[in-house]
């Protein structure tokens, strides 16, 4: 059933995303995609991250450490020009899938480091794109054709910031990192084949997220409240959509 967020400036219609548009997007996910019946965070769904050893890589935008207070208000800046990016990113033709996340990892050192990352895998279709494989080398932890869809997104994010008027981040690196080691990760939104997909389990009408994209002219979006998961080998099949659902 649709449901409808009211927030000052208006409704945003909260859809239910087709079976087909999901196991099309889930046959772009190296490790795939679970649906539950009953889970915590009332999650719908699971992206599979980890199945035994192997894991899921991204390419992080790593800032300098700073202190917690600014760590945590890069923190929310960064879950708006992400979603304005992704909105962007929306229309650039792509056809497999790009998940943004922001991130929070606290250091050893006792601060904080609080920046982006990018989970790119690309469909087959994208192998016609002129750009498709000039970043391989890039690319050993990546699905081919990842480094494409992250730069091309790293420029929307700057512009982004730039149609905000804060000041872009400084960075010190780009790097690639699995999961698990980018410490407390936001879903909020993620693209496939030109849909935006809202994957936030709390839908809450306070989040400023929904301001924005009220103002930038949306009024619905499909809606798969997800978590990443991990999973053992022998349920890798049914991930995949390779084995029937009991």
């Amino acid at each position: 059933m649709p449901q409808i967020l009211t927030i000052d400036e208006g409704q945003i219609e909260l859809l239910d995303p087709p079976l087909e548009l999901l196991r099309r997007m889930r046959s772009t996910m190296p490790l795939g995609l679970l649906r539950f019946k009953n889970a915590p965070q009332n999650a719908q769904a699971g992206i599979v991250m980890k199945c035994g050893e192997e894991e899921v890589y991204g390419v992080k935008f790593q800032p300098p450490d700073c202190e917690e207070e600014t760590a945590r208000r890069v923190f929310q800046t960064n879950r708006i020009l992400v979603l304005t990016a992704l909105l962007r990113f929306v229309s650039a033709g792509y056809a497999g899938t790009l998940i943004p996340v922001t991130y929070l990892k606290p250091k050893e050192t006792g601060g904080y480091e609080s920046g982006v990352a990018c989970f790119a895998f690309p469909a087959s279709r994208d192998k016609s794109r002129p750009d498709f494989g000039t970043h391989s080398k890039f690319e050993d932890y990546l699905m081919p054709g990842a480094y494409m869809y992250v730069l091309d997104f790293a420029k929307m994010l700057a512009e982004a910031t730039r149609g905000f008027g804060v000041s872009p981040p400084r960075l010190i690196g780009m790097d690639t990192r699995p999961r698990l080691q980018l410490g407390m990760i936001m879903f909020d939104f993620l693209v496939f084949a030109g849909e935006l997909l809202c994957l936030k389990c709390d839908v809450n009408a306070n989040d400023p997220l929904w301001k924005v994209f009220h103002g930038l002219g949306n009024r619905r979006v499909w809606h798969l409240p997800s978590v990443p998961v991990e999973i053992t080998p022998d349920q890798l099949l049914r991930a995949q959509g390779k084995l029937p659902v009991n």
